[in-house]
């Protein structure tokens, strides 16, 4: 089969190419060529006057009105949004992480398990979220991301009182935040838990100190340790409440020791009943 080619001499697909180029010149903001750059980061559109700049967006590049034909204002509404990050771009009607942790806090503070918190948990809870709203109430969960996280961090650090890190407060912040998103998934109010993916641990293990490290080993040591705390005593009363402390604790562990020994007797006089018979078995 033969065809015959273009008036031009070009082919078909070149024409093609070559129309659908005429076409997206002419299409609106998404052409550069109407568009002139007036600074780093911001754009004119020659047609209107308006000022835009170009984002990145859920990782492309796209186009956005700074919504006004007069230099200084476009100035500084591109500087809020670069402060706020992706946090400037979410939709309007995206649910915020206020109300996330607002209906964790209505329903009680549930468990995984939809249990009611109790205790010590319950405060600490109550006070995290106090402090969570503060930062996550006009935040969209969209815009929850390491990043997010991150600037918490940085926020909180300065909030925290002098002399402490505070990298471990955040850490068990986030983890009720982290819980607050778990309930509102049961609720249906968000679709995942995006602290699942992003959260991050901001305390390194290296860093923490249990107390089991600094115990005594034994009750020559624990003796020891008294010793040197009623060498500088202040008051009668602290020397009182330190024997009383310590004979309550002395007496603790003699009973240890003694119901240790007792257990290895009975662990013993069984061994060896156990051994006679087998010994009476075999004749």
């Amino acid at each position: 089969m033969f065809f015959s080619a273009p008036p031009d001499g070009t082919s078909k697909s070149r024409q093609t190419k070559r129309v659908k180029k005429n076409i997206s010149n002419k299409s609106g903001t998404g052409s550069k060529q109407e568009f002139e750059k007036v600074e780093s980061g911001i754009y004119r559109q020659k047609s209107n006057g308006c000022y835009y700049e170009r984002p990145h967006i859920n990782g492309r590049r796209t186009w956005r009105s700074l919504g006004t034909q007069n230099l200084k204002l476009a100035r500084e509404e591109f500087h809020k949004r670069r402060v706020k990050g992706q946090v400037a771009y979410a939709p309007q009607n995206a649910v915020a992480t206020g109300a996330v942790i607002r209906c964790y806090e209505h329903d009680g503070y549930p468990d995984r398990h939809k249990e009611k918190r109790a205790g010590r948990t319950l405060t600490k809870e109550k006070k995290n979220c106090e402090t969570l709203l503060k930062f996550w109430e006009h935040i969209p969960v969209d815009a929850v991301t390491l990043a997010a996280c991150d600037r918490y961090h940085e926020w909180r650090k300065k909030n925290i009182m002098k002399g402490y890190a505070g990298n471990r407060t955040v850490d068990m912040e986030l983890t009720t935040l982290s819980n607050a998103f778990l309930w509102a998934c049961r609720k249906e109010l968000v679709r995942s838990n995006p602290m699942s993916v992003y959260r991050p641990r901001y305390c390194s293990d290296k860093n923490i100190r249990h107390c089991r490290e600094f115990m005594p080993n034994d009750a020559d040591e624990l003796h020891r340790i008294a010793e040197l705390m009623f060498a500088s005593l202040r008051s009668d009363s602290l020397h009182v409440q330190n024997c009383l402390f310590f004979s309550v604790l002395h007496e603790a562990i003699d009973r240890a020791y003694r119901d240790a020994d007792e257990a290895l007797q009975v662990g013993k006089l069984r061994y060896f009943a156990i051994a006679d018979q087998v010994r009476h078995f075999r004749g």
